[in-house]
């Protein structure tokens, strides 16, 4: 019999100001691997026959790269996980192979998200709403660049906006608001905050601009996640989604 992967292992890295979060044991079944996580570490052993490491992880990194959208767009926690070594066997001869790969840190970032993580934590299971694309790529860095500090809240909102507007409506707010399922009003009102004037954004708009309180720009954060989570449903082929309104943020 020709060799066959054993197992694959995956670094699990946060990005959360504490470098020591990690999670509980944990054994789950991901598409076709039994997998453990213990704190930073994740431990997939397949129940079907995979002859490389690539085949393997080729089946298993799309499912992962869901879950980590899962954990980052619903539940606050951004996370990687990084293929760290992998390890074969070979029936006729015996020998079991192990093929290690240089796993960066993962950066500690002033972000603190919803989901506290902590020893006795069991992580959410993964839903698979979430699907990778460039697009849903693109979306999500619009988010990341403000959770970090890289984007002004206003800044942020506005682009977000005109993206939107122009991807989901070509250019017609109504027909953005239908093919996203949030309400027209929702989308008017991200754009007149996103118009305003606060001492902290340094963003050069039209003095007829409303005045923005500290509350107004807590809401156009919010705002931008909850219309890049929807966005990100769509693009991943979401059907029924329930309508967001000025009410949720």
């Amino acid at each position: 019999m020709p060799a066959r992967v054993e197992q694959l292992v995956y670094a699990v890295e946060w990005e959360a100001q504490d470098a020591r979060i990690h999670s509980a044991h944990q054994e789950l079944q991901i598409g076709d691997f039994d997998c453990v996580i213990d704190g930073t570490t994740m431990t997939a052993r397949p129940r079907r026959t995979f002859a490389t490491e690539g085949e393997a992880d080729e089946s298993l990194a799309p499912r992962l790269q869901s879950w980590a959208y899962d954990l980052e767009l619903d539940h606050g926690q951004p996370v990687k996980f990084r293929l760290s070594e992998s390890r074969s066997i070979d029936e006729e001869t015996g020998p079991i192979t192990t093929r290690r790969r240089q796993v960066s840190a993962s950066a500690a970032l002033s972000f603190a998200g919803s989901l506290d993580i902590s020893p006795s934590t069991l992580l959410p299971l993964p839903t698979g709403v979430y699907q990778h694309s460039v697009q849903v790529d693109a979306l999500l860095q619009r988010w990341r660049d403000l959770r970090r500090g890289r984007a002004k809240v206003t800044v942020a909102a506005y682009d977000l906006f005109t993206d939107l507007e122009e991807s989901y409506g070509q250019g017609d707010l109504r027909k953005a608001a239908d093919r996203l399922n949030v309400s027209r009003y929702l989308l008017e009102e991200v754009s007149k905050l996103a118009n305003g004037r606060h001492p902290t954004e340094a963003r050069k708009v039209s003095n007829s601009g409303v005045r923005l309180t500290d509350a107004d720009l807590a809401r156009l954060c919010r705002a931008v996640l909850l219309l890049v989570r929807r966005a990100v449903a769509v693009e991943s082929g979401g059907t029924e989604l329930p309508q967001l309104t000025v009410a949720d943020i």
